[in-house]
């Protein structure tokens, strides 16, 4: 006997076990022996996908984009003038940047601000209730507080453009009421943040402005006072080049002081329009709008991933009896009919190769 011819061991019901090397033409018997097998992984997967999806409810997604305004230009002025002072304000707008508002988004402030939101997520004659609510179905407990923060979470899916720094935020559930209300506080919600913190910050820079504007005051009176006693004292200071030259500097440092007076008057009223105005600070480019078509199913793909998928759970299940010693001789075919002949003869009659596959698939009788 040649070292590459299979051997065959008997067991108990003179089942076959194959060993030895394996070539493209036995592993084509082997295929072709337990094809029934494969055709039974090819037809459940799929079928078991497809009823998975039909019986699966429908979800819709409400979504919208925005890009973030900063206000630099102003900030960059004010900024420059406390440094000046070596006084460091936040004035740079970093938190304005587009992953600054992805997290934002999905923070425990912002979520939890949304869960005590009232939505309505029925028809409209529907009472409204609170996100939470929805998510939890009325149950106010601590654990259930915890598990829809992490379930809303969940639900708020982002993406950020790198090229325009557009940010797109979705929301996919199985209420098109609830998933448009949602995307439409979330954005609400940033907004108010931003108005919020803007106003905080130009507060901020409206005292401090203010508190350098008294003090300016006060230097400008100063210096001119200077100036004005020196006048009273040297009334001939013009014969005297010494006593001219300290009116000159005397002179100077008063231009100097009042010059920096009106710039921090300025900044002054620049400060306190900007701690009243109301302008917003996200432009929205996509408005989130009433759901009206459901997600796609996608059943086409589904089908084709579970055709393969059981084609490749078929394969291993033949070559897993084979090489374990459990194929049944009994279904085996004629010896010598090749993977490709016995692909054909099964599409030369379809229908009785399917009524192979169900006989095969039932309980066997002895």
């Amino acid at each position: 006997m040649s070292p590459n011819q299979p051997v065959f061991t008997s067991t108990e019901q003179s089942v076959p076990v194959l060993s030895g090397e394996l070539s493209l033409s036995r592993i084509g018997k082997i295929i072709a022996r337990q094809r029934m097998a494969v055709y039974r992984a090819a037809l459940l997967i799929p079928t078991l996908v497809v009823i998975a999806t039909l019986l699966q409810p429908r979800t819709w997604t409400a979504q919208a984009s925005f890009i973030s305004r900063s206000n630099k230009a102003s900030a960059g002025g004010l900024g420059g003038l406390a440094a000046q002072f070596g006084v460091a304000l936040p004035l740079d707008g970093s938190g304005e940047s587009p992953k600054f508002y992805v997290d934002l988004l999905k923070s425990r402030p912002v979520l939890q601000s949304l869960l005590r939101a009232n939505v309505s997520a029925g028809p409209e004659q529907a009472p409204k209730q609170s996100v939470q609510h929805w998510l939890t179905d009325g149950d106010t407990s601590a654990s259930a507080a915890q598990a829809a923060l992490i379930s809303l979470r969940g639900l708020v899916e982002t993406e950020v453009d790198e090229e325009t720094g557009k940010i797109s935020v979705r929301v996919t559930t199985e209420n098109p009421e609830f998933s448009f209300e949602i995307v439409r506080r979330l954005l609400s919600l940033l907004e108010q943040f931003n108005q919020e913190t803007r106003k905080t910050q130009a507060s901020a820079e409206r005292q401090f402005t203010e508190r350098r504007l008294r003090e300016a005051g006060l230097e400008l009176k100063a210096a001119e006072e200077r100036l004005e006693s020196f006048v009273q004292r040297n009334r001939e200071y013009v014969n005297s080049p010494r006593l001219r030259l300290l009116q000159e500097r005397l002179t100077r440092e008063v231009s100097l002081r009042l010059q920096l007076y009106s710039t921090v008057a300025d900044a002054y009223e620049k400060a306190r329009i900007e701690e009243v105005r109301d302008t917003p600070v996200l432009t929205v480019i996509e408005p989130p709008e009433p759901v009206r078509v459901p997600d796609r199913r996608r059943l086409l793909t589904k089908l084709v991933l579970g055709l393969l998928a059981g084609l490749a759970v078929g394969l291993l299940v033949v070559f897993a009896r084979e090489f374990a010693g459990y194929l049944e001789t009994q279904d085996a075919l004629v010896p010598g009919l090749g993977l490709k002949d016995a692909v054909r003869q099964d599409l030369a009659s379809p229908f009785r190769t399917i009524q192979r596959v169900i006989r095969s698939a039932g309980p066997k009788t002895r």
